[in-house]
């Protein structure tokens, strides 16, 4: 190593160390680090986000009967049977441990030294990435994956990481098993939502309700609307991205998969308060460094533990069978 890359390198091992102490990564730069995968991911900007301080965290929640209210008769106690209790419950929030490795080439590390933005270079490169990767898993993770057989190409060896990554915890489409509505492989359209709709029960039909799907489902939905001959219609047509259906918004998520069933052709549709849906970290993130002096590269280390879980599943609906392929 000459002495010019050495001195580059050294910087870089001072503002990791920096960044970072005892290998735990600093409360502000940590802050930042969240703040760039909250700005980055739709839909985590959407759910709860807790700070977690343990591995657990036991998430409340409170049903009250359907009906409370009675008649009153004065100096009268209510029957036993027309009495209401709250129904208390807990959901279990459990984060798991993920781990991200980076490789930079010493050109790059020079070169951003020189800048003075290897620090934005660490945070904010890592940072946009680590977001999608944790969309991913709280829209897609399912601990009962298969893991594919790891080959020699580039795309075996990505279905083979992104499986890994998908079986660390279960996401939406694998924790919504309570209701189920079977699109039987038609385009998202009205009569599809409006099945969903009437499925749900009313106690948790409120204001705060969210489809979320693919972007080419909201698509199809988005143009079964333009194609009315209405003035709703024509609205509609003129609109673009989200949409809504009978005033419930429709929200188009980017990482919300699209190549599912038998031909891989198939999406579904999520519906659910995000208020009522939680996606754990713990408050720690640890970064730590490596060099492989041989291959000229830096090389740091992310650990972080994160996880998903819904307030109350049984208030949550999911759409399978959604045709999602691009309808030429």
């Amino acid at each position: 190593m000459s002495t010019s890359t050495a001195t580059w390198i050294e910087k870089a091992d001072q503002q990791v160390a920096d960044l970072s102490a005892g290998g735990l990564m600093q409360p502000e730069l940590q802050a930042t680090f969240y703040r760039v995968m909250f700005k980055k991911s739709k839909i985590l900007s959407l759910l709860q986000n807790k700070q977690m301080s343990s591995h657990t965290f036991e998430i409340d929640n409170v049903l009250p009967d359907e009906v409370i209210l009675q008649p009153g008769t004065e100096s009268t106690v209510l029957p036993t049977a027309a009495r209401s209790k709250l129904q208390f419950g807990k959901a279990i929030l459990t984060n798991v441990e993920l781990v991200g490795e980076v490789e930079w080439s010493y050109q790059t590390v020079e070169d951003n030294i020189e800048k003075g933005t290897f620090d934005q270079l660490v945070v904010s490169s890592i940072g946009e990435r680590v977001a999608a990767n944790v969309e991913d898993i709280v829209i897609s993770g399912d601990t009962t994956i298969t893991i594919p057989a790891m080959g020699a190409t580039a795309a075996s060896i990505l279905a083979w990481k992104r499986a890994r990554m998908r079986k660390t915890f279960n996401g939406i489409n694998a924790k919504i098993t309570s209701r189920t509505v079977d699109a039987a492989g038609s385009r998202l359209n009205k009569n599809v939502l409006k099945a969903a709709l009437q499925t749900m029960p009313e106690e948790f039909t409120t204001d705060g309700l969210r489809f979320f799907t693919n972007r080419n489902a909201v698509s199809d939905f988005h143009d079964s609307k333009a194609n009315r001959q209405t003035p709703g219609g024509d609205k509609a047509f003129e609109e673009s991205g989200d949409t809504s259906f009978q005033g419930w918004p429709v929200v188009q998520i980017p990482q919300w998969p699209r190549t599912l069933g038998a031909n891989s052709n198939m999406t579904t549709v999520a519906l659910f308060d995000p208020k009522s849906a939680y996606v754990g970290f713990h408050r720690q993130i640890t970064l730590e460094r490596d060099r492989q002096v041989r291959a000229r590269k830096y090389i740091a280390v992310w650990s972080m533990r994160v996880g998903f879980q819904f307030a109350y599943e049984p208030g949550t609906l999911l759409i399978t069978n959604v045709r999602a392929d691009a309808d030429i």
